[in-house]
């Protein structure tokens, strides 16, 4: 439809690049749309863990930005020093393809574990698991009680979200253990019985026993 009415086509791959496609090249790559896609737009705090971000496109394009894209440009701007170490990241990342392996086995086994304690665990097949926990008042409660237990999320709230349907964002990576997931489970687990106050939007009322998802994923 938009090569048909002539627009411009951006793909924000922020999520997916080094998580998926050959060498972590995202979707785009993956699915053979680069030469159809006009901008990539890749957020640097995903896969590469820093700051700034990039945009893709042609040759053209690019040196067209390099002019008169300079509230984009200056505000995310990257010293030296850091383009280096991106460098030597996407060096590991081509190198590595094992490490996007666990990545997702990662986040299955932690994202069949949320669905069998009957969490609200929106779609996702990257790093990014988010589960929906109500209101900003219950979300906030929610998250002290993860960090108590030694459990990092983070809270995604109104406007990004309904009022009554802010998440809890959970990020895996492929350093994470079998034993740190399964610590993760147990501790969202206790929170449904401790913080019983809390009516969680989309709880499933027949969820099956976890372990029973966890050995069939």
């Amino acid at each position: 439809m938009a090569e048909d009415g002539g627009c411009a086509i951006i793909v924000d791959e922020t999520h997916a690049f080094g998580c998926h496609g050959p060498d972590g090249a995202g979707l785009v790559v993956e699915h053979g749309l680069a030469d159809r896609v006009h901008f990539r737009t890749i957020g640097l705090s995903k896969a590469m863990a820093a700051r700034g971000g990039m945009v893709i496109g042609s040759r053209r394009n690019m040196e067209y930005f390099r002019y008169e894209a300079r509230p984009m440009i200056f505000s995310t701007s990257v010293l030296g020093y850091e383009v280096a170490g991106f460098d030597m990241a996407l060096d590991i990342i081509a190198a590595e393809p094992w490490r996007r392996e666990r990545l997702h086995a990662n986040h299955d086994y932690l994202k069949n574990g949320l669905l069998a304690l009957g969490y609200d665990v929106r779609e996702s097949d990257s790093q990014i698991i988010s589960i929906v926990t109500g209101t900003l008042e219950d979300s906030t409660v929610y998250r002290r009680f993860l960090e108590d237990h030694g459990v990092m999320a983070s809270p995604f709230c109104a406007p990004a979200t309904p009022e009554d349907k802010a998440c809890m964002r959970f990020t895996v990576n492929s350093d994470l253990t079998r034993q740190q997931l399964d610590h993760t489970l147990n501790v969202c687990d206790e929170a449904l019985t401790k913080l019983d106050h809390i009516r969680w939007p989309g709880l499933l009322e027949c969820a099956p026993p976890r372990q029973m998802c966890v050995q069939a994923g």
